[in-house]
């Protein structure tokens, strides 16, 4: 059974942690003056520095949330990439959080990390490893939160979704379930992004990662064997965004959940007046029936765990809202082969497969 990664150090420090006067990464940071007048990186024009492809230095991208779920966001962190060291928030309200670090000795780097500072928080980041970037003390309105991101290249560009989950049956269970890609590609599903993180925020404040996948079957795209992709792109309805998920499983605290996640315009532009971009699925009967399958809903996740099932939902910038859910039970991930059956679906044309190549 593959392993929910769960944020122990960021939970320790997260949970534990103050911002006292005396924490060496203060002492170490005290000429550090934050003002509102200073500008951050614009994550909009900057990009990767070719040089520090291989280096831990240049640009990270990823996601952020507070405890309490009071900030949502992705990060752009900037280590150098531009000769300076700062950091930017976009949350999902549209507002920007700046924070911004001396430069560091190598060896400050390497033994404590860097600290980030803003008007609003502060942040730990150690990138002693590029490939596994972690982030600790993150304090965002005096409130704990989290951070998960990858390296961003030149030719390999790191991506994030935001989203969020809940009950069908209980809105006070729901969190933030956010998808992020490091940029590596998955040579049997038309060179599309891997699926990097699932990064899930429990209703109790804690952090969990997925990061180990399993492979399906997806003959909507004559594909068979492979592993989950998220390519966002044209940040608009008409681009080629795709988000694909199936048949995953995972372990929260000791409990098997599943879960399957799906969007794809090029099957919606490929049956227009038939569905909108929402989640799709044709693997859920056992063995796959041919074809693509997209309930009228336009879900673009569903879970289920200790005896709760839910829907996820991606209202990120590169998507349109979904339409209202019907029914929960529409949707059981328990029952949907049987679902699939009893109600309303579309067997929709095959995506035209010529705008991957």
């Amino acid at each position: 059974m593959k392993k929910f990664m769960f944020s122990m150090l960021a939970l320790a420090v997260c949970f534990g942690c103050s911002q006292d006067e005396g924490s060496t990464a203060d002492a170490t940071d005290a000429s550090l003056v934050i003002n509102s007048s200073q500008r951050s990186v614009n994550q909009l024009t900057e990009v990767p520095n070719r040089d520090f492809d291989t280096s831990n230095k240049g640009m990270y991208h990823g996601i952020i949330v507070t405890q309490d779920l009071s900030l949502h966001g992705k990060i752009w962190i900037n280590l150098g990439n531009d000769g300076n060291y700062n950091a930017t928030v976009v949350t999902d309200q549209g507002k920007e959080l700046a924070f911004f670090a001396n430069h560091p000795s190598v060896d400050t780097a390497k033994e404590r990390g860097i600290l980030f500072k803003g008007e609003r928080g502060s942040f730990v980041f150690d990138n002693s490893d590029l490939n596994r970037p972690i982030a600790t003390e993150v304090i965002i309105n005096n409130i704990p939160g989290f951070i998960q991101s990858v390296k961003d290249r030149s030719t390999q560009r790191a991506s994030a979704v935001l989203g969020t989950y809940v009950d069908f049956n209980d809105a006070t269970f729901t969190g933030t379930w956010d998808l992020i890609t490091d940029g590596t590609t998955n040579p049997t599903f038309f060179d599309l992004p891997n699926l990097t993180q699932v990064c899930v925020l429990g209703p109790g404040g804690a952090m969990f990662v997925d990061e180990v996948f399993e492979t399906f079957d997806y003959p909507c795209f004559g594909v068979m064997g492979v592993g989950p992709v998220f390519h966002a792109a044209g940040g608009s309805f008409g681009g080629i965004n795709e988000f694909i998920a199936q048949d995953q499983t995972a372990n929260w605290v000791g409990l098997d959940a599943t879960y399957s996640l799906g969007q794809s315009t090029s099957v919606h532009n490929a049956n227009p007046t038939a569905v909108n971009p929402g989640f799709h699925n044709n693997d859920f009967a056992d063995p796959p029936v041919p074809g693509c399958y997209v309930f009228v809903n336009g879900l673009q996740g569903i879970w289920s765990w200790n005896g709760r099932e839910g829907s996820a939902t991606f209202v990120d910038a590169f998507a349109p809202p979904p339409p209202p859910p019907s029914e929960p039970t529409s949707v059981s991930i328990t029952n949907v082969s049987e679902n699939l059956l009893a109600n309303p679906q579309h067997v929709l044309n095959t995506p035209d497969l010529s705008v991957f190549e």
